[in-house]
């Protein structure tokens, strides 16, 4: 018929997206097994006169069995905010502060140079090796090492072309030990003006101290507590990383994926750019190593809770919520927007029975104290 010569191959289509659905689920409750993303249909043998076939590959949780975790070691941060670390943050913060007036001098340390720039490995432009109108402050330490230290003694109208080598760390491993020879035009030279460490520079943090001691005093306060958060943290991850490293797994591909995306997204966002705009300018690789991590510890985490049968209770959750809003401004404002919605308080509730997961972990293995710095230890922390 006509609708048959017009329509029959989408309704054919159709017919069978249904059939692979229905089959799909079928095998699923048959197999009892727990796919963590959809499936990829592959092999369809759709032939008259032949019996419907198809194959759907899927990635499924891992099964892993926790180690005798009695026989684990794991380590914990010792830090302090010492009278140095006060003195570099409030350099810190006035570097933050800085306002920039253009010279026509040469470029110098601190000084912000805005730069067009072409990076090649091999005659060949890297992924994000090039870029217009770039601002760098020169000894910041934004750029790799080298590369800022090319731009002194560079006027604006300049061009220059230099060789430099990726640290053997760097994030994306296929740029690691490589040379890159760079082309930079210098469009701007500005010079770093600190502002003054008054009142006025004191309010700019919600401070309301009239000098610099008693500011400090505030500032100190403030690190002990956003110390206090990183040696836990830190504490947290060593100890599952113990756990993972003792009985290595693997982990599906597609969840390492979706969760460096999450990863690169949030990244963009907390410096101000829309992840539809920009996301196709970063790769999921910078963040694929912490994705993976993060993935194998709700793995651990997951065996954890069906062998310890530990439960969150409402006095547990209430402290962890105390803890949290005492860094607000507004504690108990705090708590009650938390309360108002069942999302936040569900991620609340899973935040604590991790907590307590971990902490029954700990106190089963070996710890030991390791000193560590206190930027050493923040900057470990904003780098995951």
């Amino acid at each position: 018929s006509v609708v048959m010569q017009r329509y029959g191959k989408s309704i054919r289509r159709e017919i069978i997206s249904e059939l692979i659905e229905t089959y799909y689920m079928k095998a699923l409750e048959q197999s009892e097994l727990r796919p963590v993303s959809s499936p990829s249909i592959e092999k369809v043998v759709d032939e008259p006169g032949a019996d419907f076939k198809f194959e759907a590959v899927v990635e499924v949780w891992p099964e892993v069995s926790l180690p005798n975790l009695e026989k684990l070691t794991a380590t914990r941060p010792v830090s302090e905010v010492s009278d140095d670390d006060l003195t570099e943050m409030v350099k810190r913060l006035r570097t933050e502060r800085a306002s920039f007036d253009t010279v026509e001098t040469a470029a110098d340390q601190n000084d912000r140079a805005t730069i067009d720039f072409e990076g090649r490995i091999d005659g060949e432009v890297f992924e994000g090796g090039k870029g217009d109108d770039l601002q760098i402050v020169i000894g910041s330490g934004g750029m790799i090492p080298g590369f800022e230290g090319e731009l002194v003694g560079l006027k604006a109208g300049d061009e220059k072309i230099f060789s430099v080598v990726f640290p053997e760390d760097y994030d994306r491993a296929q740029l690691a030990n490589k040379t890159a020879e760079f082309t930079v035009q210098v469009k701007q030279v500005e010079q770093q003006q600190l502002p003054e460490l008054d009142e006025t520079f004191f309010k700019q943090f919600d401070s309301e101290a009239q000098d610099l001691e008693s500011f400090k005093i505030e500032l100190k306060e403030n690190m002990t507590r956003e110390l206090e958060l990183a040696i836990d943290e830190r504490s947290r991850d060593n100890v599952l990383s113990s756990i993972i490293e003792a009985k290595p797994f693997k982990v599906p591909r597609g969840l390492v994926e979706q969760q460096a995306d999450i990863m690169r997204d949030q990244a963009l966002r907390n410096v101000g750019l829309d992840p539809e705009q920009y996301r196709a300018q970063f790769s999921r690789e910078l963040f694929s190593d912490r994705a993976a991590f993060i993935v194998k510890k709700v793995v651990v985490l997951r065996e954890m809770i069906k062998k310890y049968e530990l439960e969150a209770s409402d006095e547990a959750i209430e402290a962890y919520l105390d803890k949290v809003a005492a860094r607000f401004d507004d504690p108990e404002a705090f708590k009650s927007e938390q309360r108002k919605s069942p999302e936040r308080m569900e991620r609340v509730r899973e935040s604590v029975l991790e907590q307590m997961l971990i902490d029954h972990a700990a106190e089963l293995m070996t710890i030991k104290e390791e000193k560590v710095g206190y930027f050493d230890l923040l900057a470990q922390r904003n780098k995951n």
